[in-house]
């Protein structure tokens, strides 16, 4: 008899080309299959960037100039369209011609008198540079004059009243030395 027939406590091998799933078997939503959809994709966009980038590239390009002549035109008004609202296409009248002459007009005499300013500035400016360089040339001149007189060089600290003074203890020194050659040629003997 066959032990697998009569129920006995042996296991039969499963019948040919039925087995069983594995345990736990459930299929994982997920994980790798998210990761093979990710992958699959970055592969076909960088398939269609290879064979079609400078297509892709030159449209971007085209768009791109497209769309800023269309927002340039859109933007600036036009003579065409009436001022006071409305979509009215009229030509320009002779008063809005005289208006807008007037307007210019305005707008240049507005520039030729802050030029007329801006001018009057400089030259007040050029006139201060100038007087300012006047007046370190002089100062040079002053000071070489005093070294070549034997005054000597006075700091650029000092003010000129200082100056005025020393020029007055220069009197007084020269008047004290006059006063003691006057008393020694009074007394010669002394001299020795």
């Amino acid at each position: 008899m066959d032990p697998g027939a009569t129920g006995g406590g042996a296991h039969a091998p499963p019948p040919m080309g039925h087995q069983p799933p594995p345990p736990h078997h459930q299929p994982q939503m997920g994980g790798a299959q998210s990761d093979g959809i990710i992958s699959d994709l970055r592969l076909s966009v960088i398939d269609v960037l290879q064979d079609y980038g400078w297509f892709i590239v030159l449209g971007c390009a085209i768009t791109y100039i497209v769309y800023n002549k269309i927002t340039a035109n859109l933007n600036t008004p036009s003579l065409s369209r009436g001022s006071s609202g409305g979509g009215s296409n009229r030509s320009t009248t002779p008063e809005d011609a005289d208006k807008i002459l007037e307007r210019q007009e305005r707008i240049a005499a507005a520039r030729a008198k802050m030029q007329a300013e801006l001018d009057k500035k400089v030259e007040l400016e050029k006139e201060k540079l100038r007087e300012k360089g006047e007046q370190d040339r002089e100062n040079k001149i002053q000071q070489w004059e005093n070294l070549q007189s034997g005054k000597g060089y006075y700091s650029k600290m000092k003010s000129p009243a200082t100056d005025a003074d020393s020029t007055n203890d220069e009197k007084l020194e020269a008047e004290l030395r006059s006063k003691v050659a006057a008393k020694t040629l009074a007394n010669p003997k002394r001299q020795r």
